[in-house]
């Protein structure tokens, strides 16, 4: 089946005329790269130098790279007794854009490390030189500003206090999600085979026993009827057997799971049925 030309299809044009809608080129856009999954972790630990002409600021004034949502800071910091003290920046605000136009925008570091610590290189006016510090800096109140962040440009000097000083960097995460909310864990060469591990038959064992044979879903407990407690694999990939990627399910509830509704198919389903519990 061939799909016309939109573009020059009459009836649409007309209705775009009418409307005052400007045509716009589209494309696919195929140029995005995934994550290497070591620059992934570097950007949640000591934090990744990037062409910084990759972070982008979106429309709500926030900074992202390849769809995340990341934090801007100076890694490499100079001391001295007149300086004042670093910031970290989650907006494009006023200092990031003068940095910008000065050329000293390269001095950033992306990260996207949630507990407050940033690594830094402190070097001190003596030429004494301490690396890979870990410390904790404060937000920038340019980025504040430019976000309104919790109405913070109606406050006065003494609330915006309360709002910059205790800035939580997992809170902002959560109020400004990433538009890829998560990253895979592994490229194409190093991803595992996506099938049943060989010890599946222990590890499922385990895990039901662990939880005395009951639905973590619906409660119901299946001792004296094991073979109808399942594990389901919640982010869908069978050979990840971490403990917080496994649930103890009825066949019941596995089938209201996404992409389960097969084994309301099966036999077992319907003998789980027909059975009664107190």
């Amino acid at each position: 089946m061939n799909l016309p030309d939109f573009l020059k299809y009459a009836p649409l044009n007309r209705l775009r005329q009418m409307m005052g809608a400007e045509l716009k080129e589209w494309g696919l856009g195929l140029n995005w790269q995934g994550f290497d999954p070591e620059e992934w972790r570097r950007l949640q630990t000591t934090g990744v130098e990037v062409k910084l002409e990759d972070v982008v600021p979106v429309d709500d004034g926030t900074l992202e790279y390849r769809g995340q949502k990341i934090i801007l800071y100076i890694r490499d910091q100079r001391i001295s007794s007149q300086q004042g003290g670093y910031r970290f920046h989650v907006a494009d605000c006023k200092t990031l854009q003068d940095m910008r136009r000065k050329g000293r925008y390269a001095r950033y570091v992306v990260a996207t490390r949630k507990d407050g610590k940033f690594v830094v290189n402190r070097f001190f006016w003596t030429g004494f030189i301490v690396k890979d510090e870990e410390c904790e800096l404060p937000v920038c109140k340019n980025c504040l500003r430019r976000l309104n962040y919790k109405r913070y440009n109606y406050e006065s000097n003494p609330e915006k206090d309360e709002i910059w000083r205790p800035f939580d960097i997992i809170e902002f995460f959560h109020k400004y999600p990433s538009r890829i909310a998560e990253l895979p864990k592994h490229t194409d060469k190093t991803a595992p085979l996506d099938s049943y591990t060989s010890d599946w038959e222990v590890i499922s064992n385990r895990y039901r026993e662990s939880v005395n044979w009951t639905c973590e879903e619906c409660g119901v407990n299946l001792k004296d009827h094991k073979s109808f407690l399942h594990v389901h694999h919640k982010n869908g990939v069978e050979s990840d057997n971490s403990r917080q990627n496994l649930e103890a399910l009825c066949i019941r509830c596995h089938a209201l799971r996404p992409n389960h509704s097969h084994l309301r198919n099966s036999p077992d389903y319907r003998r789980f049925r027909q059975l009664t519990f107190p």
